[in-house]
């Protein structure tokens, strides 16, 4: 997603809800599309205004994932036909059933971090929705004031001006940002590099000898000062020089990160610190440079490549393809790309449900 604020995984959370609520709704797929668009938009405001928060106080809340539960809410409310009040009863439920604690580096398995950052603000956003939709009551304008949401969760008790500013005008899914690989946001740059780098020069990962990689200071405290799960931390970059691909895999099964080839390779990487890459727009900046055993030092500096069409088909299909099978993965693919011409969106779900 954006990084540009203090929330990520938005559409997973965003998509996840639709395709629920849209299924119980018997919503179009059109439907469900233009949800995900106004649900996506106001997760991404409530973010901004945790964003601007920590600027101006300099009290850091973490990822802000509260956001991606009011989110959902709106997604399953847009989804379900919700009358206004019934929305604004719904984002109350939203608020209270927000959930956000965020200790990704005290955790080693990546389990309650996918089910904070995604599995649980969908559960709960369509949860608020359906119980707005039965009738259930709430305090409304939960946005605004005294032990509103932003008072509860940040200490302010309005969102500022920016919350609605260009509402309509531009929407926030159009920055959309899709990971290449299954590692961090912050080590997709890197990433990339040093697999682009083994590509052009035909190496393989006995030859290498060591590997440097410049990052933001930040990054690094992220990724590599404590122990967590191989996508979640610099061993993804190990993972990328012995097994290559986009390492969903390789960071998943113990086999990959205890064999005695990736043991050497961590050994083998080192992070420099760039002070004067300090902002948020490095984050998707880096320079790699490969020493090899023979002598040669390859580097290569560059942002990351952002996906395209093709790239994502490429992903889709080999992630999916390990669930349900390349030709399998290749047919859905097709169906999704036509969602927005289906009449029912439960016509569509029941072709995503498999055993």
């Amino acid at each position: 997603d954006d990084p540009n604020s203090r929330g990520n995984h938005v559409i997973a959370v965003s998509m996840a809800a639709a395709l629920t609520a849209g299924q119980l709704a018997g919503a179009s797929g059109s439907e469900v599309l233009r949800a995900v668009v106004l649900g996506y938009e106001l997760a991404k405001r409530v973010h901004a205004v945790a964003a601007k928060v920590k600027e101006e106080t300099g009290i850091d809340p973490g990822p802000f994932d509260e956001g991606n539960t009011m989110g959902a809410a709106a997604v399953a409310g847009i989804s379900l036909g919700l009358t206004p009040d019934q929305m604004d009863v719904a984002l109350s439920l939203a608020g209270h059933l927000a959930c956000g604690i965020t200790p990704f580096k005290r955790e080693t398995q990546h389990m309650t971090k996918s089910f904070t950052r995604g599995g649980v603000g969908a559960k709960n956003g369509v949860t608020a929705a359906l119980m707005a939709k039965a009738g259930y009551d709430a305090p409304r304008d939960i946005l605004d004031g005294v032990q509103g949401f932003f008072h509860s969760y940040l200490g302010v008790e309005e969102p500022g001006d920016q919350f609605l500013a260009g509402l309509g005008q531009k929407f926030s899914i159009s920055s959309l940002i899709f990971k290449r690989n299954s590692c961090g946001f912050g080590l997709q740059a890197p990433r990339q590099a040093l697999l682009e780098l083994i590509t052009e020069h035909s190496l393989t990962h006995d030859e290498i000898a060591e590997i440097q990689i410049d990052m933001r200071p930040s990054d690094i405290s992220s990724y590599f000062t404590s122990q967590r799960h191989p996508a979640d931390c610099g061993d993804s970059l190990a993972l990328a020089a012995v097994y290559g691909g986009m390492g969903f895999k390789e960071a998943h099964q113990e086999k990959f990160s205890s064999s005695t080839e990736f043991q050497a390779m961590r050994t083998r990487i080192k992070v420099l610190p760039r002070e004067d890459w300090a902002n948020a727009r490095f984050r998707l900046h880096t320079s790699v440079t490969i020493l090899t055993k023979d002598g040669r030092k390859l580097t290569k500096e560059t942002d990351y490549r952002q996906m395209n069409e093709e790239d994502l088909d490429t992903k889709f299909s080999h992630l999916v393809g390990l669930r349900v099978g390349e030709t399998k993965a290749e047919e859905l693919a097709g169906v999704l790309k036509q969602l927005d011409t289906m009449g029912n969106i439960a016509d569509v779900m029941v072709q995503l449900e498999f055993p």
